[in-house]
C-alpha cells in the first residue's frame, strides 16, 4: 500500500513562498484540505493576491514579504522556524522578463539564493523549488534564470544538511497570464485571438494536478533530487485554440471556421516552437504516478560560488550588458 504523500506534511510547519499564485494558492489549498501541517505559512509580495488567500483559506498565516528582501526573509524564517518550504515564487512571464532582464535575475536568482541562504542558516529541513522546463535549453531570460536557479540547488546541496528538490514541469492550464484566459476574453470581446504560432506545441497540465505532484515529489526526497512531472504528450498550441473557439462561440456545432478567429503574429522574444522537460537522462517512475525521478547527463562547467556572485552583483547595479553576458555564459 503506497503511503499519502500527506504524512510527509503532518505536524510540520511548511512556508509556501510565491502564496498568491496559481501554483502556490494551490498548493497551499491541498495543504489545507489535507489538514496535516501544524502551521501553513504564505509568503507573498502582492497585498491583494494574499488577502484573497487568507479570505479564501482560513487555515493560512498570510506573511507580506519579498523573496529579495533578506532582512524580512530571515526574520521570517528564524521566528517561525519552518521544517518545509516550497518555493513558487518567481517572475514567469516570458516576454515580460525579456524586456525587464535585470528584475527577472534579481526576483528569480537572487530571491532563491536569498531564501536557500536563510533556510540553511535556520536549520529548515527540506527545501523544494518550483522550476520549469524553460530551464531546459534555456531560449529566454525567465528560463535561463530558472535554469541558474537550478545551478544554484545543486551547487548548495553538498554544503547543507538540508534537503533540496527541484521539481519542473511545463505550462499550467488557466495559472494567470495562460493563453486560454486570454483567448476567452478575447473572444467575448468579439475580437479574434492572437496565436504566436500554429506549430507550437507545449506540456499541459491543471492547476490542481501539478500542485498535488509537485507535493507528492516533495515527499520523496532524499538528500538531493531532480524530479519531473509526466506531463504526456507535447499538445497544439492551434488544437487548443480551436477547442477553445468551438466552447465559447460554437458550443455543439458540427461545423465552423477556426481560422476566422485567429490571428498569428508570431514567436516573440524567448519563445521556442517546442519545449523539453530534461537534458537527456534516464527518467525512473516513482511510487506516485506522474512523478518522475531524473538523472541528468551533466550538461556543461561546474558552477562557482563567484559565477552567482557576479551575476546578481551585475543585476545590482543595473549593468544588465554584463548582466546578460553572465546569465547566458552560465546556462549555455
Amino acid at each position: 500500500m503506497i503511503a499519502h504523500p500527506k504524512l510527509h506534511y503532518r505536524g510540520k510547519t511548511v512556508l509556501v513562498t510565491g502564496a498568491g499564485g496559481s501554483i502556490g494558492s494551490e498548493i497551499c489549498r491541498q495543504l489545507v484540505s489535507w489538514k496535516e501541517p501544524k502551521l501553513l505559512l504564505g509568503v507573498a509580495r502582492s497585498e491583494i493576491d494574499l488577502f484573497r488567500l487568507t479570505r479564501e483559506l482560513r487555515g493560512v498565516s498570510g506573511l507580506l514579504a519579498s523573496v529579495t528582501d533578506q532582512s524580512r526573509i530571515e526574520s521570517l524564517i528564524e521566528f517561525y522556524r519552518p521544517q518545509i518550504v516550497i518555493h513558487a515564487a518567481a517572475h514567469k512571464h516570458v516576454p515580460l522578463c525579456e524586456e525587464n532582464p535585470v528584475e527577472a535575475v534579481m526576483n528569480n536568482v537572487g530571491g532563491t539564493m536569498t531564501l536557500i541562504n536563510a533556510c540553511a542558516k535556520w536549520g529548515v529541513e527540506q527545501f523544494v523549488m518550483v522550476s520549469s522546463d524553460k530551464a531546459v535549453k534555456p531560449a529566454s531570460v525567465m528560463g535561463a534564470t530558472k535554469r541558474v536557479c537550478e545551478l544554484f540547488v545543486k551547487f548548495f546541496q553538498p554544503r547543507t544538511s538540508m534537503k533540496m528538490t527541484t521539481v519542473r514541469f511545463g505550462n499550467v492550464l488557466d495559472s494567470s497570464g495562460s493563453v486560454l484566459p486570454i483567448w476567452r476574453e478575447q473572444l467575448r470581446r468579439g475580437e479574434k485571438i492572437t496565436l504566436t504560432d500554429k506549430r507550437c506545441t507545449r506540456f499541459f497540465m491543471s492547476i490542481p494536478q501539478a500542485a498535488e505532484l509537485v507535493l507528492s515529489a516533495a515527499s520523496l526526497a532524499r538528500p538531493d533530487n531532480l524530479f519531473v512531472l509526466d506531463m504526456g504528450e507535447p499538445k497544439s498550441i492551434y488544437e487548443l485554440a480551436k477547442k477553445t473557439i468551438a466552447e465559447t462561440l460554437y458550443p455543439g456545432a458540427d461545423c465552423y471556421t477556426p481560422d476566422d478567429h485567429i490571428i498569428e503574429t508570431g514567436l516573440r522574444p524567448g519563445e521556442k516552437l517546442e519545449e523539453e522537460l530534461t537534458f537527456g537522462g534516464d527518467l525512473v517512475k516513482t511510487i506516485y504516478p506522474g512523478v518522475l525521478r531524473v538523472c541528468e547527463h551533466e550538461t556543461g562547467r561546474l558552477t562557482l560560488w563567484r559565477d552567482f556572485e557576479d551575476l546578481l552583483m551585475a543585476a545590482k547595479c543595473n549593468a544588465k550588458e554584463m548582466m546578460l553576458e553572465q546569465l547566458w555564459r552560465m546556462v549555455k
